[in-house]
């Protein structure tokens, strides 16, 4: 009985080890942003399930030239397999890169997702921004 107990222990602390220590990806699309082009939003592919998402503390920052910015998310859902996406507009990705030299400027975009219960994690991806 005794062994039994032991192992029902261990997969129990497995489990909330695996829960706890989520570690968050993203894929920003476009990964080269046209300010230009008719393309209106981004999309942030995250692999956070969206059931354990608390949408009120969903951020997305900008990265520009170390300067941190946080742009408005316009719309969070749940992808075909119940991932959390996240877009925000075109117009607030420029809007936070401002004018730059040069045709293009490369910026880290950040997403940060608070569960309904736990610890915030955060990730980030690099995309290419053109006038």
């Amino acid at each position: 009985m005794r062994p039994i107990r032991v192992l029902l222990c261990f997969v129990a602390l497995l489990a909330f080890a695996t829960a706890s220590a989520f570690a968050l990806e993203i894929n920003v699309g476009p990964d080269t942003l046209v300010l230009s082009s008719n393309v209106r939003h981004i999309t942030v592919h995250s692999d956070y399930p969206f059931k354990q998402v608390d949408r009120t503390q969903t951020k997305v920052e900008v990265y520009v030239d170390n300067e941190l910015k946080v742009i408005e998310v316009d719309r969070q859902w749940a992808n075909s397999i119940g991932n959390l996406m996240v877009r925000c507009s075109k117009k607030a990705v420029g809007d936070a890169v401002g004018d730059f030299d040069g045709a293009k400027k490369t910026v880290k975009l950040k997403l940060t997702v608070v569960p309904k219960e736990g610890t915030a994690v955060s990730a980030s991806d690099t995309i290419v921004v053109k006038k």
